[in-house]
């Protein structure tokens, strides 16, 4: 009989879950999925079951309501957790259950990492304090069998507090595969700058390189922001790349949230990405650190369809990638290596090159890895 995995994913990161679906249904495990229906609508189809959360049913109460169920389970695996610590902390489990972490300061160093801009913040703040969510998050992942975090750097990067908690922590779970071929040869280039357009990117760097180079340019480039682009930050990086050459560099951008089949066909055509990603980043009002605390899901992104990538050298390359995986620290540098990668044949040629090196990332192997995760 097959070991049954649950899946509870009560927020919106249905691109994590269907990683992880796929990889344990090619593991040979029965999964059934927990979330609202507009994330079990964008996983598209998986040989899964599911059990949908009404929009109008509050977390605690579906929590309450499926725990009986979900503790028939081999395993139960969170893959995102973010409000109410003190009730994750007392809730009975009486099966291994898995918490999947992608912040790390906001569950082990949130009191040394607080920014308080406005007087909205200074509500969470005394809110977090008279919760005592710190010490509640703490005694969530005690609560939990196991924890992986999104990435092997962020368990790095918090040795200590691990070791005084007393949590087991497991490997980090894959969080994409290699799905994808080459593009085409077209007549224009496609270069993807993925994800939200936010002041997690460092866009003043890409329109800085850009004006360098823009009178050596001879192809055409499609400058793609593949993320929404509503807010008034983003409108104006939208408005700032748009006074680049038009002729030479066609900025797109997209208003609204993009369907995955199109994001994908953009990740798929592209002939390479840039993710100028900047180090700090607020969330709520907690303070993380890109490459040293959290991830960003575009890196997982860009792997799947072994798309090469220039990215910001605070964030760590993926070294299994070799050059398919290029760093910058500057404007200068990344000036150069977009002059470099414009050409074409050494793109192809790079390519070619590191072929092999996506086999790190193919679906067989590493529905191996998480066989042997799962039966640790």
């Amino acid at each position: 009989m097959k070991k049954q995995i649950y899946i509870v994913e009560l927020y919106e990161h249905h691109e994590v879950v269907r990683v992880l679906a796929k990889l344990f249904v090619g593991a040979g495990y029965d999964v059934t999925i927990f979330a609202e229906e507009k994330v079990l609508t964008q996983l598209g189809k998986l040989s899964t079951q599911s059990i949908t959360k009404k929009t109008t049913e509050t977390e605690k109460a579906f929590l309450r309501k499926q725990l009986p169920t979900l503790n028939q389970a081999d395993i139960v695996l969170f893959t995102t957790l973010v409000k109410y610590p003190k009730f994750y902390a007392n809730l009975k489990f009486k099966t291994p259950t898995i918490i999947l972490v992608h912040d790390g300061n906001y569950f082990l160093r949130p009191n040394q990492n607080i920014s308080i801009q406005n007087s909205k913040d200074v509500l969470r703040w005394l809110k977090f304090k008279l919760l005592r969510e710190a010490r509640y998050r703490k005694l969530l992942l005690q609560n939990f069998s196991y924890v992986s975090f999104a990435d092997d750097f962020i368990a790095q990067s918090f040795k200590k507090e691990i070791k005084e908690l007393s949590i087991n922590v497991l490997p980090a779970l894959p969080l994409t595969y290699y799905e994808g071929t080459f593009p085409q040869s077209q007549s224009k280039t496609t270069i993807i700058i993925p994800g939200s357009v936010s002041p997690t990117r460092n866009y003043q760097v890409i329109f800085d390189a850009f004006r360098k180079i823009e009178f050596d340019i001879s192809k055409t480039i499609e400058l793609v922001l593949l993320g929404s682009a509503k807010t008034s930050f983003a409108k104006k990086v939208v408005k700032l790349l748009g006074t680049l050459d038009q002729k030479k560099i066609k900025v797109i951008s997209f208003y609204s949230a993009i369907p995955q089949a199109e994001y994908d066909a953009y990740l798929q055509k592209s002939n390479f990405a840039i993710l100028p990603i900047n180090q700090q980043f607020v969330g709520g009002i907690f303070k993380e650190k890109f490459g040293k605390t959290k991830i960003t899901g575009s890196a997982n992104d860009v792997v799947r369809f072994g798309t090469p990538t220039l990215i910001s050298k605070n964030y760590p390359t993926k070294k299994e990638l070799g050059d398919i995986w290029q760093s910058f620290e500057n404007v200068e540098k990344l000036a150069s290596l977009i002059t470099k990668w414009l050409d074409s044949s050494y793109l192809l040629e790079l390519r070619q090159k590191e072929e092999a090196s996506l086999n790190e990332y193919s679906f067989d192997k590493l529905v191996k890895q998480v066989d042997y995760f799962l039966q640790k």
